[in-house]
């Protein structure tokens, strides 16, 4: 599964949007979800920039809330970021 499929990624989107409609949605955990997506794929952009050179950049992650909450959607929100 590529994290470039757009389709995809809007029905994970969608999928995110109805969710935020449940009493239980964990709000605190999507806000760092968002904030440590941004922060890495803005170092992804700051890389890129200052060195021209650079081949692969991986985001390598342990596994916890974040990866492995709702089907890993930081990776849709960390490469449209």
């Amino acid at each position: 599964e590529t994290v470039y499929d757009f389709r995809e990624m809007t029905v994970r989107l969608k999928e995110l949007q109805n969710q935020t409609k449940r009493k239980t949605f964990n709000y605190k955990l999507l806000g760092r979800i968002i904030e440590v997506s941004f922060l890495a794929s803005y170092l992804k952009y700051l890389l890129y920039r200052e060195a021209k050179d650079i081949e692969i950049f991986s985001w390598l992650s342990d596994r916890d809330a974040i990866t492995s909450w709702n089907n890993g959607i930081y990776l849709y929100l960390y490469h449209m970021t």
